[in-house]
């Protein structure tokens, strides 16, 4: 009998130790994708005789090319690339992403930085277009036993666009002096969804890493 008192005592213990982590549970989805698009422009003409004819330059795609790696949890994923070759000599667009995570009783921190890399563009002639770009679109779900304050943070060249999505609970906005600083009510589930998107923006072999975290904190603390 003591023993099985002292076995359900540690499981409880443990249980308690588990449940003081400022965040009760932790998951994510999405993906890292690199694509390049292909194309040119045709002279249109449009219009009619009610509206006048105009002309304009319609954009074409000629060719098409992504390469997609789910994100990992705590983790790097693998290296995503996928190479045009509409206008030669061709044209190469890569990215990976890594996602660090640590859950105490005191904190919290989600972080997510992506890498982007193209080799040269090739130089294109009039109306002609190459489009090459990463994007990641991490998705983050969050549960709080207690009120908690989570402030979002970018690094690197791109800023995301990032929406919150109160799936229970109650969610109040940014606190003055506390920019991106938002309170998670106790006992709520929370989504924080992300796209960052990194191009390519020129002739020359370019790189660029861009990232986003999440630090959770005690409210008011």
């Amino acid at each position: 009998m003591k023993k099985i008192a002292f076995l359900l005592g540690a499981l409880l213990a443990a249980h308690v130790a588990f449940a003081q982590n400022i965040l009760s549970s932790v998951s994510m989805q999405g993906s890292v994708t690199a694509s390049t698009q292909s194309g040119y422009d045709v002279y249109t003409t449009g219009g009619g005789p009610r509206t006048g004819r105009y002309h304009y330059w319609r954009p074409v795609t000629a060719q098409s090319t992504n390469m997609s790696v789910p994100l990992a949890f705590n983790a790097a994923t693998g290296l995503v690339s996928t190479t045009g070759t509409y206008y030669a000599p061709g044209y190469t667009m890569s990215g990976s992403a890594s996602v660090t995570f640590s859950n105490t009783p005191t904190s919290a921190l989600w972080s997510f930085t992506t890498q982007q890399s193209t080799t040269a563009l090739p130089v294109l002639g009039a109306h002609q277009w190459i489009n090459a770009s990463v994007t990641s679109t991490p998705r983050v779900y969050v549960s709080v036993p207690n009120d908690t304050d989570v402030t979002i943070t970018f690094t690197g060249g791109a800023t995301p666009a990032y929406n919150i999505y109160v799936l229970s609970g109650e969610l109040s906005g940014s606190e003055s002096g506390k920019p991106n600083t938002y309170t998670l009510a106790a006992g709520g589930t929370y989504c924080f969804w992300a796209t960052l998107t990194s191009a390519a923006t020129n002739l020359g072999p370019t790189s660029q890493d861009c990232g986003i975290s999440l630090s959770f904190s005690a409210a008011g603390g």
